[in-house]
């Protein structure tokens, strides 16, 4: 999926990485790089739903990280889906 997304091809990228998040992986970038994909393509409310996953599943304690970083993203994202209905 990065390589595509490298090549420019994202919207073959995303698919897989979407399809990649419904088992759940164990690593920030899984979710990461679709929510900056849509959030280039102001599709802010998917995106916080991939950061509310990715928070969920560092809290039951699926992958080690940091939830910090994805409610710093969630909030930016809000903030943005916010403005976007005005």
């Amino acid at each position: 999926a990065r390589e595509l997304e490298k090549s420019g091809k994202e919207d073959n990228a995303l698919e897989i990485y979407l399809k990649i998040l419904e088992n759940c992986p164990p690593g920030t970038d899984y979710y990461i790089r679709p929510c900056i994909i849509l959030e280039k393509r102001h599709q802010y409310s998917q995106a916080v739903e991939i950061c509310d996953l990715a928070i969920k599943n560092i809290r039951i304690g699926r992958f080690n990280a940091d939830e910090n970083e994805f409610l710093y993203r969630k909030n930016r994202l809000l903030k943005k889906l916010e403005k976007s209905r005005y």
